[in-house]
């Protein structure tokens, strides 16, 4: 190995110690003494000055109190756990989390559509009830000018028919306002219209 490439790799030693301490959020203190080396000293190996005078025994010691391999601080790999038992730990995390980062996605998906379908019903039931509404008083309207269509064939099938219709509208949207689905205000123009 010539001297740049043992200079390379002695910076990347330094830099894989910072990364390592930072992974394992050790502050400069903790980790120096750890090591049992001073926080100067490791200082100046992890900001990579005098590189060339890393010591054997600070990789060793890096190695034992990060729980990194000396292959992960040498740049051999990137998988800087050195324990099995971490990794697999660890990959079983990454499983879930990205099990529970799609059923967080689908649920997200169905709340949506569900949202919809409700702004739908919302829509149809503030229009609905008051064209029925209007359809009621307009009868009653032609009822009081016409009193004699009371007496007519089939007429009683078509006031039951608006009666029911009414009825239905008010529970519906008197059920939309409990579920604040619909503003008060709904239930007002019932009143307003039984008054009229």
């Amino acid at each position: 190995m010539d001297n740049k490439q043992e200079i390379a790799l002695l910076k990347t030693i330094a830099a894989r110690i910072k990364e390592a301490r930072e992974l394992t959020k050790y502050s400069i203190h903790e980790a120096a003494e750890i090591m049992g080396i001073s926080q100067g000293e490791l200082r100046q190996i992890e900001n990579g000055i005098d590189v060339d005078a890393i010591p054997l025994y600070a990789i060793q010691q890096a190695s034992k109190a990060y729980d990194v391999s000396v292959d992960f601080l040498f740049g051999c790999h990137s998988d800087w756990e050195i324990a099995p038992e971490v990794r697999r730990e660890r990959d079983f995390l990454s499983h879930i989390q990205a099990k529970l980062t799609k059923d967080q996605a689908r649920i997200a998906a169905k709340l949506i559509q569900q949202q919809a379908q409700i702004n739908t019903l919302t829509n149809a039931v503030q229009s609905l009830a008051p064209a029925i509404q209007t359809i009621s008083d307009a009868l009653d309207s032609f009822q009081q000018a016409n009193p004699e269509w009371i007496d007519l064939a089939k007429s009683s099938p078509v006031l039951s028919s608006v009666s029911k219709a009414k009825l239905a509208a008010q529970k519906a949207v008197l059920a939309m306002v409990r579920q604040k689905l619909l503003p008060v205000e709904m239930l007002s123009a019932y009143a307003s219209s039984k008054a009229a």
